[in-house]
């Protein structure tokens, strides 16, 4: 294997730029050369990567791996999962702390639950991938995942702490559910074709991309919708964004992930 330095270079310019604009945008204007100037250069630097990866012997990244359908499938519900996942694992404690009143100690209390839930939930899922097939387990996580997600954005800031810790430990049940189901299902096509290293690298880059873009936006709705005369809106907000990249989740997983059908479109 060789390094194609110019295929580094555009793939840190292009998702760099992208994750910059977004970030920016989340902290200043939209009409800020800061925001839209790194948005248009990333965006050039991803249309020549895509170019140079298709005419190299040795690409930095294959591309043939989105030949498949399977993989196409779970990549993009591994993006509204993790876009929803990180964004809400930032916004849930802020919400706690800024909008509820209660300490930082009762935000990570709030968060415990979902953890413990992990240990239990991320390793079933493989075993149960296995012994009902890819797709039902993968519904089923994805409901977990839009009820806890969805139902989090409607509880009033008064509540007690235990309703929102309730609210994120079905939502991690989803999560943990979905992460191994769909990993698996979106890279054992690859196998045959050699390629599963870079329909891995591919997979971990989008997702954590997708992570950072929602968490931008997350926070840019916070801003936006809290108001001296709304104070508290912000969070509901940037939560029902949160719930609504869950349900799309849920959608994709329902409509396009499917037990062997991983198969090459060509």
């Amino acid at each position: 294997a060789t390094l194609d330095v110019t295929s580094l270079c555009l793939s840190t310019f292009g998702f760099g730029g992208v994750l910059l604009s977004f970030t920016a945008a989340a902290n200043m204007p939209l009409g800020e050369p800061l925001v839209w100037a790194p948005l248009v250069v990333g965006a050039l630097c991803l249309v020549f990567f895509v170019r140079r990866q298709k005419g190299l012997t040795l690409p930095l990244v294959d591309l043939r791996i989105f030949d498949f359908k399977g993989y196409r499938a779970n990549l993009v519900s591994q993006c509204f999962l993790y876009g929803c996942f990180v964004g809400m694992t930032l916004i849930i404690p802020l919400t706690v702390v800024e909008a509820a009143g209660y300490t930082t100690f009762d935000a990570g209390l709030v968060l415990f639950p979902g953890a413990l839930a992990a240990l239990v939930f991320e390793p079933g899922a493989g075993w149960l991938s296995d012994r009902f097939g890819t797709r039902r387990v993968a519904i089923a996580g994805g409901v977990m995942l839009s009820l806890g997600a969805v139902t989090i954005a409607f509880v009033p800031v008064s509540a007690p702490l235990w309703v929102f810790a309730a609210c994120q430990a079905v939502r991690c049940m989803g999560l943990t559910t979905l992460i191994p189901s769909t990993t698996a299902a979106a890279l054992g096509p690859l196998g045959k074709a050699g390629i599963t290293t870079d329909g891995s690298a591919t997979l971990i880059m989008c997702r954590q991309i997708s992570a950072a873009l929602a968490t931008a936006v997350m926070v840019f709705l916070l801003k936006l919708f809290t108001t001296p005369e709304t104070p508290v809106l912000g969070y509901s907000v940037a939560l029902g964004f949160s719930g609504m990249l869950a349900l799309l989740c849920l959608l994709c997983v329902v409509l396009f992930v499917h037990d062997g059908k991983g198969e090459s479109d060509g």
